[in-house]
């Protein structure tokens, strides 16, 4: 919270987040009363082990549990990137146009459907869902029922992250 007030105090638009009551009575009021400690702090908790614990399990359930669904999704996405990058364009009139009849002819969308299409999904954003499976599952249900192109990226840094973390780990399953 100290943090919080310094900062706010610092920003070109402020919020108004109070100074906190310690800051002037001492912080010992609002602390809970020392019983006799084993490492002479205000906090028995081992910080690491209370937060870390927890991260490094679910780290380790990604990488074991959730990575074969996340790779097969990232290259389904670079496939379709690839592909996208290496098309030719669609002009009219010398302008790179939407390829109208080209979504039609792939969707089965008529042309009445497609009009509008660029102004609408500009106005109304949806899911780009890979066509993957999924098969990653917590508690005996998958994660998720799909993986989206525009999540494939960061779900691969964690991935990555996951795997680099678990390498320095010694090798054993988590428990579910």
């Amino acid at each position: 919270m100290t943090r919080l007030w310094a900062f706010d105090q610092l920003s070109a638009r402020p919020n108004g987040i109070g100074r906190p009551p310690w800051e002037d009575a001492g912080v010992d009021d609002y602390l809970p009363r020392r019983a006799a400690t084993t490492l002479g702090g205000e906090n028995e908790t081992e910080p690491l082990a209370a937060t870390m614990g927890p991260l490094l399990v679910w780290a380790m359930r990604v990488v074991d549990d959730l990575a074969e669904g996340i790779l097969t999704a990232w290259a389904e996405r670079q496939r379709l990137t690839d592909i996208a990058r290496t098309s030719t364009a669609t002009i009219y009139k010398n302008k790179i146009v939407l390829a109208r009849r080209y979504i039609g002819g792939i969707t089965g969308a008529s042309a009445n459907q497609i009009e509008g299409l660029v102004a609408a999904v500009a106005q109304r954003p949806g899911p780009c869902p890979l066509d993957v499976a999924v098969s990653g599952r917590i508690a005996g249900r998958p994660w998720r029922s799909t993986i989206d192109f525009n999540e494939a990226p960061t779900l691969m840094r964690h991935l990555t992250t996951g795997r680099v973390h678990r390498l320095q780990l010694p090798h054993r399953r988590p428990p579910r």
